[in-house]
């Protein structure tokens, strides 16, 4: 998998594509490299396949890329980061998730709202007022746009 994942040509899409595939029974910090180097791929399909084994394994192993994940011009990579922050509800994820509510797709707001509205009763996300909770404020925000699309 190592040397069909270092193709950059058009064949080279297909060996890095047969890469991802190949990694999805392996385990281990090599594997997790490999599809972490994958799951930043310039092309979104090589990406969605290694980031949907790398979530597997582990969904935190995800975390290190985020930014990058939910910031990809392709709406199944920012939903696979947007699951990424559901599994893994920090404060700071949270913040980062519900800028996600800003999406350009439709399908991926409202499920990033939902999966919001499921994160309130998380124990870690208790410990500031609800101002200062990050879930709420999410919620809040996606309530006012909620009331701004019927007013609008």
């Amino acid at each position: 998998a190592t040397g069909l994942a270092s193709g950059k040509s058009l064949t080279g899409l297909v060996d890095r594509l047969a890469a991802a595939k190949m990694l999805a029974s392996h385990r281990g910090s090599e594997a997790e490299k490999l599809l972490t180097t994958l799951a930043t791929d310039s092309v979104p399909s090589v990406q969605t396949i290694a980031l949907e084994h790398l979530f597997a394994i582990d969904p935190a192993l995800i975390l290190p890329i985020i930014q990058e994940t939910v910031d990809s011009p392709d709406v199944a990579v920012r939903r696979l980061g947007a699951d990424t922050l559901i599994a893994c509800p920090t404060a700071k994820n949270v913040a980062v998730l519900a800028q996600l509510l800003d999406d350009r797709d439709p399908s991926l707001r409202v499920h990033v709202c939902n999966s919001l509205v499921g994160l309130r009763p998380v124990a870690s996300m208790h410990d500031a007022s609800w101002e200062q909770n990050p879930v709420c404020t999410a919620l809040f925000q996606c309530y006012l746009r909620e009331i701004a699309g019927c007013v609008g």
